[in-house]
């Protein structure tokens, strides 16, 4: 979340605003702390990550904010902040960051989370705080390209073969999925963006060695096809070498 964008400072003024997407308890938080710009949108990142990841395994799980209660540590103006979303499906821990620009946050569904198992980037996409409100266009494509290279990276393969792509089921919109080469594997994704930044998450594999060992016998499947191809049609005793 950017804290400078244009639709986000000082909203912590706005009262409708503040009923509409905060509990009472949330709201009594709000009114209490020293910080209350921070404290709005760290509640407005954990209940946005919480329902990304509570919706993965309940596709139809309600949206509306007010039904994801934040249950934080202390918010300060810089500081890390953790504790869990109470969602209208299961608990949902969360771990966040508060920079000076910006708020983020990864959220993980279960009473127990390995945070270290997540590999996350925030990205700036442009550097100005008055060009904070970027086209959504301009910061998705920021977020895939940048979530592609690091996923390449890490799997260690080109970044070519590698697709982002969401599904559309019953009129609705999918997360998002890793594909290599055509192949869905088994990386769990989220990609945000608001202004002038964008993040990506992604859980590592427990076996990118043998995901790499079933890429690698692939291709070498495909030279071992193309020999034999390549030996039928050679003339009678002109053999390839």
């Amino acid at each position: 979340m950017d804290l400078f964008h244009p639709q986000a400072f000082a909203r912590y003024k706005d009262q409708r605003f503040i009923s509409r997407v905060l509990t009472p308890a949330e709201q009594e938080k709000l009114r209490s702390s020293c910080f209350p710009n921070q404290c709005l949108w760290s509640f407005w990142a954990a209940k946005e990550s919480a329902y990304k990841a509570i919706s993965r395994s309940f596709p139809l799980v309600s949206s509306s904010p007010k039904q994801y209660e934040v249950s934080v540590s202390v918010i300060e103006s810089l500081s890390i902040f953790h504790g869990m979303v109470a969602t209208p499906e299961a608990p949902v821990q969360i771990h966040g960051t508060i920079d000076p620009d910006y708020v983020h946050c990864l959220a993980i569904m279960g009473e127990e989370a390995d945070f270290g198992m997540i590999e996350t980037n925030i990205c700036p996409i442009t550097a100005s705080k008055e060009e904070a409100g970027c086209l959504p266009e301009q910061e998705s494509t920021r977020v895939r390209e940048s979530a592609g290279a690091r996923i390449s990276g890490y799997l260690k393969v080109p970044v070519s073969q590698i697709q982002i792509l969401r599904k559309i089921t019953a009129g609705r919109i999918g997360p998002p999925e890793v594909f290599v080469q055509g192949e869905k594997i088994p990386i769990s994704i989220s990609l945000s963006h608001d202004g002038r930044f964008a993040a990506f998450a992604f859980t590592r594999m427990d076996s990118v060695s043998h995901f790499n060992c079933r890429v690698h016998l692939r291709e070498r499947e495909k030279d071992i096809i193309g020999d034999l191809i390549s030996a039928r049609i050679l003339p009678a005793g002109k053999r390839k070498r």
